[in-house]
């Protein structure tokens, strides 16, 4: 009996994990997204629609950014913590470019002695192993500096968890 209760089980979970926003058609009302997912964890608005940021944090591994248009109405999503998109994040970049372009980082640190304040995104490598990607601001001009690539404390200290 147990063993029927498993896969049952895995496969309500599998049901679960898929329904995200990026299964959402292109077309698909704002409205209808916000009913589904909840509200935006931030909005930009531009000429011609909307971009939505869904951060699923603050030390969440995914944050989707849609495209909306001027009618409210899905044009694209994806999911942005990922190789592709870190290999955008360029030295000399403003803060407000790298939160439209990750979203909001899960951890924020500032380090007066090297002149630095740290975002932290945390991700999936290769898709399951956390790892953090860090952009280095300049604490001066406030612009990006670098980037950097961190293993997640967790899998360093066994039993440590992270809230």
């Amino acid at each position: 009996m147990r063993m029927r209760c498993i896969p049952a089980l895995l496969l309500l979970l599998g049901g679960c994990a898929a329904d995200t926003i990026a299964t959402l058609p292109p077309g698909t009302p704002s409205d209808e997204m916000a009913k589904r997912f909840g509200q935006p964890t931030q909005v930009w608005r531009e000429k011609g629609g909307e971009v939505w940021e869904y951060a699923y944090g603050p030390q969440g591994t995914r944050t989707y950014i849609a495209g909306l248009d001027a009618e409210g109405r899905l044009i694209s999503v994806a999911q942005v913590l990922d190789e592709a998109h870190f290999a955008l994040v360029k030295p000399g970049e403003q803060p407000q470019e790298i939160l439209r372009l990750l979203g909001r980082p899960g951890g924020e640190w500032t380090y007066p002695v090297i002149g630095e304040r740290i975002w932290s995104y945390r991700y999936l490598e290769p898709a399951t192993r956390p790892m953090y990607f860090n952009v280095h601001f300049d604490a001066g001009t406030g612009l990006v500096k670098t980037t950097s690539r961190s293993r997640d404390p967790s899998e360093e200290m066994p039993g440590m968890r992270l809230r």
